[in-house]
């Protein structure tokens, strides 16, 4: 327990990290730059690639919930290359009026390493936003969840 609720203190300070280490961001036209070279043209591009069933990435990923119409959220895309390695990334600012949240497992805990769609995780009690990704505890690598409440 202990270690899940140090994540959770940690969730918004990652995030302010992410936010700090994208020195610049831009919407859909543009993208954010560090220390490497900017690349519109490849963070554009991540926008027209589509699943094998013809779905957009981002947009179904990043959409909002049904049912919930007062969440804000603001979503970048990052891309820029470094080291030769092109890397591409969002950064997901929420609105959040009570100013905490909650992480949740997957059935059976990250040790399973069980894949879903996030159209089926959306549908969990609570569930705010659902997101291709997991969070995870920056110290030592352990899963915390990827369903915030």
């Amino acid at each position: 327990r202990l270690a899940r609720a140090a994540g959770f203190v940690a969730l918004p300070a990652l995030l302010a990290t992410a936010a700090l280490g994208a020195v610049r961001a831009y919407g859909r036209r543009g993208l954010a730059g560090g220390e490497g070279r900017a690349r519109p043209a490849l963070a554009e591009r991540a926008y027209q690639q589509t699943s094998a069933g013809g779905d957009r990435f981002v947009e179904q990923a990043m959409a909002p919930l049904p049912g919930i119409s007062d969440l804000n959220m603001d979503v970048l895309m990052l891309g820029m290359e470094r080291n030769g390695t092109h890397v591409l990334g969002h950064l997901v600012k929420v609105d959040n009026p009570i100013g905490r949240v909650s992480l949740a497992l997957p059935p059976g805990g990250c040790g399973t390493r069980e894949k879903t769609t996030i159209t089926a995780q959306k549908h969990t009690p609570r569930c705010r936003l659902a997101v291709n990704a997991g969070y995870f505890n920056v110290t030592d690598g352990a899963c915390i969840g990827n369903l915030v409440s």
